[in-house]
């Protein structure tokens, strides 16, 4: 059984989509403030306790924003004066969660923090029977009460669901300015929620609330001229209005910003201001960010790399349930980077993120019990695991599934399966998998015999580089059995180039050749090179003709054949090569022609 070791760089997060400010089932966040993980989302807000908050406090959060010359916070005094005495109710933890960033001097957090008390408060009287006179006193043109309206019928909060009504509630509130109802009539234009879609439309009403400031208008035009949506397609716009909220604290723009910088995609890549962009929005507290301005440490991207640091950042992401972050930290301590090493630890953060869905973290975990690391070794939850991952398309689980059903240890040996499974994996590109088939075809074990299968199969996994197939392609050309006509140059060409790789059988064979001219000149200077390469990795024969030939050479030339061969494990890294060679030839069902 192999165990695949794959880092992830796809795992990073892509941009925040765009963001709102209601708080309920269909939309995300409250005034586009932080949507980290820890912030109000639906799920905590449809089973959450609410209570009362002290009025009093909510007035000195207001101030404090407003001193900032905020105008929602400004707009939520005024509002406060015209209604009378709130009443406000809140979510326990979002609630302190706010406070303490407020206290911080975070301009987001005071803002959501006065904003959210004053939609809760419309909610409270419309649940409570005050609805009529809210009602009637939305009719008298009070833009408060009008947007307040407007958001008990969009979401349909003790009323049925009516988004004509609101978008109508909306748009008369617009009209006077207020700012969170521009932002929720261009959130209607653009989804096309109570009103016809209309793009122009919704940038039109963002653009007005951005004006004013507001973060959530300000990040949504920027994920709109990010995303190219209808005809607005501008980085260098989203760029501007992710800047805008990003310089007031907004950690998701902080974020696309990073995000933008590190793909490269449409402007230049720049990872040191991708870092200076992730570490802002993590140290708000930002999942996403966290995990990627680990990756950053973690791969020396941007930033000198740092394990530890990776894992610190890992840390804190996985502790947010950010599956790819809990599959990174189970990795770090799996391997001992930058933390010591602990499968216990490992298979508890594969088992997190493999519990949330997470692929490769399904296929950990298989291997972690296939090998009893940090768990009993147990082929039944091996089985499932490697199973539940291979099911979902991870090419390594499908293969490792196939060696399950063909070990002695299998819960259910089934030849088919295996090449079932295989298959599978080779038809997903798999080296290892494309090489297996080829050998089932080769010597007919569970399939009828067939060395042109086996050729198509090997050619596969040789054309990516996958050695053991090199090296069989070269001995079938070179015998020339069963129907596969002898052909020299094609031998040749696949030894050479398992050879270049490192495969020691493959450099003496190409020293053989070239000492009886064999499909070269005879030449005992390359002879003795390849001699050398293949005798320093422990081949037998290769050690033998290597003594026999320097005896036909002058001293200089074995000199220079030997630091040839120096220079040649230093550019090819020959450890983590040896490494590679020693996994290729161990698999349980791969041995080699010999």
């Amino acid at each position: 059984m192999i165990r695949i070791t794959i880092l992830f760089t796809f795992l990073a997060i892509h941009c925040f989509a765009e963001s709102n400010f209601t708080l309920n089932e269909k939309r995300f966040q409250i005034n586009g403030a932080q949507t980290t993980e820890h912030f109000i989302n639906e799920k905590k807000y449809n089973g959450a306790t609410i209570q009362p908050v002290d009025n009093t406090k909510a007035m000195a959060w207001y101030q404090n924003a407003a001193a900032y010359r905020n105008d929602i916070a400004q707009s939520s005094l005024k509002y406060s004066d015209e209604i009378g005495t709130l009443e406000p109710v809140n979510i326990i933890d979002s609630v302190e969660w706010l406070k303490n960033a407020a206290k911080s001097g975070s301009l987001v957090a005071q803002n959501n923090l006065g904003t959210m008390r004053t939609i809760e408060e419309g909610v409270q009287k419309a649940q409570s029977g005050i609805f009529k006179k809210h009602y009637i006193f939305a009719r008298t043109g009070n833009a408060r009460t009008q947007f307040t309206l407007a958001f008990i019928y969009d979401n349909g909060i003790g009323v049925a669901e009516d988004n004509i009504f609101a978008v109508d509630y909306y748009q008369k509130a617009a009209n006077q300015g207020l700012v969170v109802a521009q932002f929720g009539l261009a959130w209607m234009h653009k989804h096309g929620e109570g009103i016809e879609k209309n793009e122009t439309a919704a940038v039109k009403w963002y653009l007005l609330a951005a004006k004013q400031d507001f973060l959530a208008a300000q990040f949504n035009l920027g994920c709109i001229y990010n995303d190219g949506i209808g005809e607005y397609e501008d980085i260098y716009e989203a760029i501007k209005w992710y800047l805008l909220a990003a310089n007031q604290g907004l950690a998701q723009a902080q974020y696309n910003i990073g995000y933008i910088y590190d793909s490269g995609e449409d402007i230049p890549e720049d990872n040191k201001e991708a870092v200076k962009w992730y570490k802002l929005a993590a140290e708000q507290g930002l999942g996403a960010a966290q995990y990627t301005l680990a990756r950053m440490y973690d791969f020396g991207e941007g930033v000198e790399e740092d394990k530890e640091q990776a894992v610190k950042w890992y840390r804190k992401a996985a502790l947010q349930d950010i599956a790819p972050s809990q599959y990174m930290l189970g990795y770090m301590y799996d391997h001992g980077l930058g933390i010591e090493e602990d499968n216990i630890e490992a298979v508890k953060w594969y088992r997190n993120a493999a519990n949330q869905g997470f692929v490769p973290a399904k296929f950990s975990l298989a291997w972690m019990y296939d090998s009893g690391q940090g768990v009993l070794k147990n082929n039944r939850e091996a089985y499932k695991w490697y199973l539940m991952a291979a099911e979902e398309g991870y090419v390594p689980a499908e293969y490792n599934l196939g060696l399950l059903h063909d070990s002695r240890k299998s819960l259910n040996k089934n030849r088919m399966e295996t090449l079932k499974w295989h298959h599978k994996a080779a038809e997903h590109g798999f080296a290892k998998a494309q090489f297996s088939i080829g050998w089932k075809y080769d010597t007919g074990e569970g399939v009828p015999e067939d060395n042109s299968e086996a050729i198509k199969w090997y050619s596969k996994a040789a054309d990516q580089g996958f050695i053991p197939a090199q090296f069989n392609l070269g001995v079938l050309y070179i015998h020339g059995e069963s129907g596969i006509q002898f052909d020299l140059k094609k031998a040749i060409n696949w030894f050479y180039k398992a050879a270049e790789f490192g495969d020691a059988r493959s450099q003496f064979i190409i020293g053989t050749m070239y000492e009886n001219g064999e499909g070269f000149s005879q030449d005992y200077f390359p002879a003795y090179y390849w001699y050398n390469l293949s005798a320093y990795q422990g081949e037998v024969a290769a050690m033998k003709s290597k003594e026999l030939i320097a005896e036909k050479l002058p001293q200089w030339q074995i000199a220079k054949a030997q630091k040839l061969s120096r220079q040649w494990h230093e550019a090819h890294n020959f450890r983590d090569l040896e490494n590679d060679l020693t996994e290729a030839r161990g698999l349980s069902e791969v041995s080699l022609i010999p």
